[in-house]
């Protein structure tokens, strides 16, 4: 509680095996309130095994904290990868979830969050540059439980050759939830005939 940490955390995941693996993982992030960290996670790998990737991050975020989160994926196209981010935010917390997929073989990342304190803030962010026949998807869910919560969502792909690519949109606002803020963008840019990308854009307001 209260603990401001100054210079940005960074944890390195290496995949590195002579055989087809499967890796799982969970990362848990608790920000007490008043609480300051960022920290960056990086993917990579370095042999041409096969590797089915799974990640579960949960962040808990308390009253005024403050927590940045990039998740930076540069494996081969010979990894699959699932991940979940499960966010809780309390009063006026500000988090930013901000994911960059710069190579894989088949990426998808949910990204769950609830915003359940007036005034919390949160952000969740994506940048995706994909060739050859990779496939990334994105899908969020933001949960507006209470009135005065404000939500982005911001999205960037850019395709090339066969490369595939979606991104799904949901943003909820419960009855009670009265004022809230809710912004989407989804950009994308496709540099040749047969790639693609898939758009779906979702609000539910009780």
């Amino acid at each position: 509680e209260g603990v401001i940490v100054e210079k940005p955390m960074q944890l390195i995941n290496i995949l590195k095996s002579e055989f087809d693996s499967l890796v799982n993982r969970r990362i848990l992030i608790i920000a007490e309130d008043d609480a300051q960290v960022k920290l960056l996670v990086c993917d990579h790998t370095v042999d041409e095994a096969q590797f089915l990737s799974t990640q579960v991050t949960e962040i808990f975020a308390g009253r005024n904290a403050i927590v940045y989160y990039y998740d930076l994926e540069e494996n081969s196209d010979k990894v699959t990868r699932l991940t979940n981010t499960f966010v809780q935010q309390d009063e006026a917390s500000n988090v930013l979830v901000n994911n960059m997929t710069l190579n894989t073989g088949v990426s998808r990342n949910n990204y769950v969050v609830r915003l359940s304190g007036q005034h919390a803030e949160t952000y969740v962010c994506g940048m995706v540059i994909a060739d050859r026949h990779q496939y990334v998807d994105n899908i969020a869910f933001l949960d507006h439980l209470v009135p005065h919560c404000a939500s982005t969502h911001l999205f960037k792909y850019v395709l090339q050759v066969y490369a595939k690519g979606s991104f799904c949109c949901r943003i909820r606002a419960v009855q009670d939830a009265q004022k809230p803020i809710a912004y989407q963008s989804n950009n994308n840019l496709c540099m040749s005939p047969t790639s693609h990308m898939y758009f779906k854009s979702q609000f539910e307001i009780y």
